[in-house]
């Protein structure tokens, strides 16, 4: 089960990044608020083991540069699409 979510779920977000599709970038950060989430759920019912502070480090830091990887990926499909607005517009004249 924890490899079909963790492990199965993350292969398909990077093989989306790979393809430079949006959707890579959502599911990366989804993903990454996903193991925090898992992680939370064993602080609560297992001992503390230094291995799922690890776990949630990892999960957040995955989080964050996904978040930081989708707003680039915006800005720059953002950056390109006026671009070629600012070529039309000079070539209609």
């Amino acid at each position: 089960m924890l490899f079909l979510i963790n492990g199965v779920t993350n292969l398909i977000a990077f093989i989306l990044i790979l393809l430079n599709r949006k959707s890579g970038y959502v599911l990366g950060t989804i993903f990454g608020i996903t193991l925090m989430a898992w992680i939370s759920i064993q602080f609560a019912i297992f001992p503390f083991f230094t291995i799922d502070l690890f776990y949630f480090i990892f999960g957040f830091l995955q989080f964050v540069c996904g978040y930081v990887a989708l707003v680039s990926y915006c800005q720059v499909k953002k950056m390109q699409i006026l671009k070629l607005k600012k070529i039309m517009k000079i070539h209609q004249i």
